[in-house]
C-alpha cells in the first residue's frame, strides 16, 4: 500500500481528533496541501479500511470521518519506523543531509516518482 504524504496527513489529522470523528471540511481546515480533495482522500482511506465514514446526522450534507484501528495502528508503525530513521540520521551532518537532498531531488525528477 502506497501512502502519500496527504493520505498520511489525513490520517495524523484523525489521530490528534480521536476519539471524536470530524467532518471532511474539518480535515480540508487542517490539511497541509489545501488544493487536495479531502473527500477522494477520505474515500481512498476508507477503502482500505483505515478510516470510517458516516453522514452527519445534523447535517446530511456533511461526512464525518473516524480514524480505525488498522488506521491508528498504521501511523504507529510508521511513528517507530519514523524514529528509527532519525536515530540513523543523527550522525549525518547538515551538510551531508543537504546533499543527500539533492541526490533524492534529481532522482525523484527524473524517475517521474514525485511525492509532491
Amino acid at each position: 500500500m502506497t501512502l502519500r504524504n496527504s493520505k498520511l496527513n489525513v490520517l495524523r489529522i484523525l489521530r490528534g481528533a480521536y476519539p471524536t470523528s470530524i467532518s471532511t471540511a474539518d480535515i480540508r481546515e487542517q490539511m497541509l496541501d489545501k488544493n487536495r480533495d479531502a473527500l477522494r482522500l477520505v474515500d481512498w482511506l476508507c477503502a482500505k479500511s483505515l478510516v470510517a465514514k458516516k453522514i452527519c446526522t445534523e447535517d446530511r450534507r456533511l461526512v464525518n470521518v473516524l480514524i480505525s484501528e488498522e488506521g491508528q495502528e498504521l501511523l504507529r508503525k510508521i511513528d517507530e519506523k519514523m524514529e528509527e530513521l532519525d536515530k540513523i540520521l543523527q550522525v549525518i551532518s547538515i551538510e551531508e543531509a543537504q546533499k543527500l537532498n539533492e541526490i533524492l531531488d534529481k532522482i525523484e525528477n527524473i524517475s517521474g516518482l514525485s511525492t509532491k
